[in-house]
């Protein structure tokens, strides 16, 4: 029995027939065409002949394609046979090619989609352009303009319809809820020169991925989307041991009643989590995965019609991945352009990232929310041991598990550029260390802070800084607390015991200068953490909501990282709240009891650091963890503090660190600024840095304080000075 070998042979046994179609109406064009119109000049003016012959026409809407005129009729007459007897054979072709098991792509997409024999016809004649250009020829000639090469709804219609009535039917086709223009089969484009034509006159336009798919029975490309074939192995969920189990126990249920219109919802501390969970989960379901991201739809919202519509011709499981912050404007018009189609599509959609909002979804519709918990910290440290095992060097990998937390594809890319780093550093010899290894962490778990905060590159460690006893020890706790996280709240179980409060909220309370952005950068440099100090003034905005908004991109962000967060001057952010006497006030108290809850649901930690206390709000102080005073340095500290800060490399001179530590109550920052000051002021006149260098500028830091210098203060040091009385 005859059957399609190749099925392609079904496209263009149909295209065939469209030719004779094409053939016919050129005949009948040809017949009916006054003669007396110059043929160089047709379609670029109008003549009288024309109009003569379209007012003795009997019935304007009869179409004169189907008014053979006698010389014509025979040809015209062999032409309706011939098509005829090619759709007798197709359907006899595809019927034997069906029995095979094998099914054309035109047929399959007839079927998925609901056309009807005439919409396929429409489909063809869109898609003969796409096959052969000379067809543009064709069509401009039946149009009577050269400029309209594509073909036209009325010319679409007058082909395959055979009365006034059949046109008019094959117009109401092409409405936007008709299934060619819903499932974006083929657009309706205005001609050059025609920008606002009637519906019968704008073209149509066969869609670039389901011209593919028609010409190579493939995935329809699209470029807005990624496939994945089941043929592409799926990476390793790097999740908890819990969370394992409730993902199999999802598969089994969406086994169990079909996973037809399901909306699974996937949320985890890394978007790399999520993504490889929503491929492993197709892959367990034996189907293909598209995958898109929703914020592609602000440019084009009528992209999501066709992410569904490849999502069903490829019976594949749609995924798309959003990480707009929720209450945004922008989030809520991109979900309702995802949902719009959602009700005439049965293929289930996986939602990956927490920008998405549940109120959203559609109503009735069967959703699957699951949060992919973080590995337990055995597993984090064997991702780092297994990345590193081409690398001879021992490292210690629970320090870098603990400093950058992060699934396998991640890991691997951190080694790769601690690689690179190595091998620009000594190309015959690049030996990986972990400084490269904790610098390459840093530059890829950077969050996408700058808008609202200053990356600091942490340099201090616990011999730069100068405190009390009793303060460097709080510090060090601290520290160890941070280091110590991942131990005792997964492997130790405190985090099952506690539903908010497992980060670390800290408060640095005492007058400027003391050390308490240094001490922010110790503890950044001991455990390996990106400091962040938000810069405020970005935040806060006069704008009801914003500083909200704001707020809510810097938690999100720094959720992604290990990152430390610095509030410096927090009081400006974390005031009191105020009496409620107008709608600004109560939106500023929004806005703090937003940071509250904020505060207590981020896992990461936070530095709050004020000069004034009394005016935090007491809200805040209660959910503190910690809280560390930084008092005046004394006179012992302030000598520490005046070596330290003079670079080992600097030319010294006479220094009297004692009489400037005993004369001078100065801060750390003040000794820091009269210390840069003098430096410059001797490699002015290329001298070492000594004491006449060093009074002038603590003159000029007691003057910015509203102190004055007394000659008394510099005792035998007094001619040093400027000015001092």
């Amino acid at each position: 029995m005859p059957a399609y070998t190749d099925l392609i042979e079904h496209l263009f046994a149909e295209m065939k027939r469209i030719d004779a179609l094409i053939k016919r109406a050129v005949v009948l064009e040809r017949s009916n065409r006054p003669t007396e119109v110059p043929a160089d000049l047709r379609g670029l003016a109008v003549f009288e002949p024309e109009i003569d012959a379209f007012l003795t026409s009997q019935n304007f809407l009869e179409q004169h394609w189907y008014q053979a005129t006698k010389d014509v009729e025979n040809a015209v007459n062999a032409l309706d046979r011939e098509i005829v007897l090619l759709r007798q054979k197709i359907d006899t072709d595809v019927a034997d090619t069906l029995k095979k098991g094998e099914i054309p792509p035109l047929v399959r997409l007839a079927a998925i989609f609901g056309l009807s024999p005439i919409e396929v016809d429409v489909l063809l004649v869109a898609l003969a352009p796409e096959i052969e250009p000379r067809y543009e020829q064709l069509f401009a000639y039946l149009q009577n303009d050269v400029t309209r090469k594509r073909p036209s709804i009325d010319l679409a219609a007058n082909l395959l319809a055979a009365a006034p009535a059949a046109k008019v039917k094959i117009r109401n086709l092409l409405t936007p809820q008709s299934p060619l223009l819903r499932h974006r089969l083929l657009m309706l484009v205005p001609e050059p020169h025609d920008s606002n034509p009637s519906l019968l006159r704008r073209a149509l336009k066969l869609d670039d991925g389901i011209a593919h798919y028609l010409l190579s029975s493939d995935q329809p490309p699209s470029p807005s989307l990624a496939f994945h074939s089941l043929e592409e192995t799926p990476a390793q969920v790097e999740t908890s041991e819990a969370s394992k189990k409730d993902l199999d126990n999802l598969i089994s249920t969406l086994e169990r009643r079909g996973a037809d219109r399901a909306i699974i919802h996937l949320t985890a501390s890394h978007l790399d989590t999520a993504q490889s969970a929503a491929l492993f989960i197709a892959h367990s379901l034996l189907r293909p995965l598209i995958e898109g991201n929703l914020v592609f739809l602000s440019k084009e919202p009528a992209t999501a019609a066709i992410w569904w519509r490849d999502a069903i011709l490829s019976n594949a499981i749609l995924a798309i991945t959003h990480t707009t912050p929720e209450g945004e404007p922008e989030s809520e018009s991109l979900e309702a352009a995802l949902w719009r189609d959602y009700e005439a599509s049965p293929a289930p959609v996986i939602l990956i990232g927490s920008g998405f909002t549940s109120a959203r979804f559609p109503s009735g519709a069967p959703v699957f929310p699951l949060h992919l918990a973080a590995p337990e910290a055995a597993a984090e440290r064997q991702i780092w041991t297994e990345a590193l095992a081409a690398h001879p060097d021992g490292f210690d990998v629970a320090q870098l598990a603990e400093a950058f937390p992060l699934p396998r594809t991640s890991v691997a890319r951190i080694v790769s550029i601690a690689e690179a780093y190595a091998s620009i550093r000594n190309p015959s010899d690049p030996h990986v260390t972990t400084d490269d290894l904790l610098r390459a962490g840093r530059s890829l778990s950077t969050p996408r802070l700058a808008e609202f905060a200053i990356s600091i590159d942490p340099r201090y460690t616990w011999d730069d800084i100068v405190l009390p006893d009793a303060q460097m020890q709080q510090l060090k706790r601290l520290a160890g607390r941070l280091r110590n996280r991942a131990r005792v709240m997964q492997e130790w179980g405190f985090a099952e015991k506690m539903s908010r409060g497992r980060g670390l909220s800290i408060l640095f309370t005492g007058g400027p200068g003391v050390g308490k952005t240094m001490a922010a950068e110790v503890l950044a440099k001991e455990l390996n953490l990106r400091l962040f100090q938000i810069d405020l003034p970005s935040v806060v905005s006069k704008y009801i909501g914003e500083t909200t908004k704001n707020l809510s991109s810097i938690f999100r962000e720094a959720e992604l990282t290990q990152s430390l967060l610095f509030f410096d001057e927090a009081d400006a952010l974390f005031g009191k709240r105020a009496e409620v006497k107008d709608a600004q006030d109560r939106y500023a108290n929004l806005e703090i009891n937003y940071l509250l809850q904020r505060l207590e649901v981020y896992e990461g930690p936070v530095i709050l650091s004020t000069n004034l206390q009394k005016n935090m709000d007491e809200a805040f102080l209660r959910r503190l963890q910690e809280m560390v005073e930084f008092p005046m340095p004394d006179e012992e500290q302030r000598a520490k503090i005046w070596e330290k800060h003079l670079p080992k490399s600097a030319p010294r001179g006479d220094i009297n660190f004692e009489f400037l530590a005993r004369r001078f109550p100065l801060s750390g920052g003040n000794i820091r600024n009269a210390l840069l000051s003098a430096a410059f002021r001797a490699a002015e006149t290329n001298e070492p840095i000594s004491m006449q260098h060093i009074v002038p500028s603590i003159e000029l830091e007691m003057q910015k304080q509203g102190r004055i210098v007394m000659k008394t203060d510099l005792g035998k040091y007094s001619k040093s000075g400027s000015g001092v009385m």
